[in-house]
C-alpha cells in the first residue's frame, strides 16, 4: 500500500518549510551559481581516492526503507514507511509511518524516532512502538517530527515559506532530494539523484546519481558520490543538487552496484539496522544520538 503525504501548515508556524512553487524555485535556482559561494570552497573528497567499499559493507539505501511494511510491537501490520526525516547534520531523525486506519480513525501519519525503529535483517519490515495507548506520542508535528517551533540551542532555525536558498538548516524529507537534478561546479547538468545512502548509524554518507544518457553505454551509471550538506551542495526547497566537481572530475567514476549493497545488508543480519549502530545480532541500546 502506497500513499503520498500532503501537509499544509501556515507559513508563520512553519519550521520545516514547504518546497517553493515552480516559478520561485526557478528564480532561486537561477540566482545560485554552483561554481561560486560555499560550494566552490567546500572541503571535498577527491574522487581519485573515493571508492565504494565502505558503502557496500556498512551502507543501505533510502529506497530500501521507503514503502517497507510497518508492524506494531505485537506483530500486527499497521502501515508502511512513507518517508525519512533527516536533520541538518545529515543524521536520520525519524521515519514517517503511514498507518492504515488501525486506530479506527482512518489513515494517519506518525513520526517515529530513529532510535526506536527496529529494522529486520533483510529490511523487508520495520517494527515501531505505536499502540492505541501511545499513538499521540508520535505526533507528526511533535518532537520527533516536523519542527513546528524552533528549539533553543538546537541549531535549527525557523524557515518561512519562500526562504529556500538561504542555507538555513532545517529537518528535511529524503523525498526533497531524491529526484532532483544534479549539477557540477562548471554548471553542467550531470543527471539526477536516484537514491541516498546511509550508514548503520543513520548518517547520510553518499548520494546515488544517475547521469544523463549521452549515448555512451560504457559511461552509464549509476554512480555514488559523497554527500555534501547545507551550503555545500544541498538546500531543501531547491530543485537541484550541486556537486563540487567538474565534468573532468567525474569521468573516471566507477559504476555503483546496488546489488552488492543489498547482499551486504542481508549478510550483516543486523537486528536493528542503523538506528543505534548495533553490532549484528543485537538490538542495540540507547540509540545513536540522532533521535529525540
Amino acid at each position: 500500500m502506497t500513499r503520498t503525504l500532503f501537509i499544509t501548515v501556515t507559513a508563520a508556524a512553519l519550521t520545516l518549510g514547504i518546497p517553493l512553487g515552480a516559478n520561485a524555485q526557478n528564480q532561486t535556482q537561477s540566482q545560485a551559481k554552483p561554481d561560486s559561494g560555499p560550494l566552490a570552497s567546500a572541503k571535498t573528497v577527491s574522487l581519485d581516492r573515493w571508492n565504494y567499499d565502505e558503502l557496500y559493507k556498512n551502507g543501505w539505501r533510502a529506497n530500501e526503507l521507503i514503502d517497507t511494511e510497518a508492524y506494531s510491537p505485537k506483530g500486527n501490520e499497521i502501515g508502511e514507511v512513507e518517508n525519512i526525516l533527516v536533520g541538518p547534520d545529515g543524521n536520520i531523525r525519524s521515519i514517517i509511518v503511514a498507518a492504515g486506519g488501525f486506530l479506527g480513525i482512518g489513515d494517519a501519519h506518525f513520526a517515529v524516532p530513529w532510535n526506536k525503529v527496529q529494522v529486520s535483517p533483510r529490511m523487508e519490515r520495520v517494527t515501531v512502538p505505536i499502540t492505541e495507548a501511545n499513538y499521540n506520542d508520535f505526533d507528526l508535528f511533535g518532537a520527533s517530527g516536523f519542527d513546528v517551533t524552533a528549539k533553543p540551542g538546537s541549531g535549527v532555525r525557523r524557515v518561512e515559506e519562500g526562504s529556500a536558498g538561504n542555507a538555513q538548516p532545517r529537518v528535511w524529507r529524503v523525498s526533497e532530494l531524491i529526484g532532483d537534478t544534479v549539477r557540477l561546479k562548471d554548471r553542467a547538468d550531470y543527471g539526477y539523484v536516484d537514491d541516498l545512502l546511509f550508514d548503520r548509524n543513520g548518517k547520510l554518507t553518499a548520494v546515488v546519481v544517475e547521469p544523463r544518457f549521452t549515448g555512451n553505454r560504457v559511461a552509464a551509471g549509476p554512480y555514488a558520490v559523497p554527500y555534501y550538506g547545507y551550503g555545500a551542495g544541498f538546500e531543501p526547497g531547491l530543485d537541484y543538487y550541486g556537486l563540487p566537481y567538474s565534468s573532468a572530475d567525474v569521468t573516471n567514476l566507477q559504476r555503483f552496484d546496488e546489488k552488492r549493497m543489498t547482499s551486504a545488508t542481508t549478510d550483516r543480519n543486523a537486528g536493528n539496522a542503523g538506528s543505534s549502530g548495533a553490532q549484528p545480532g543485537t538490538t542495540g541500546q540507547g540509540g545513536s544520538g540522532t533521535g529525540q
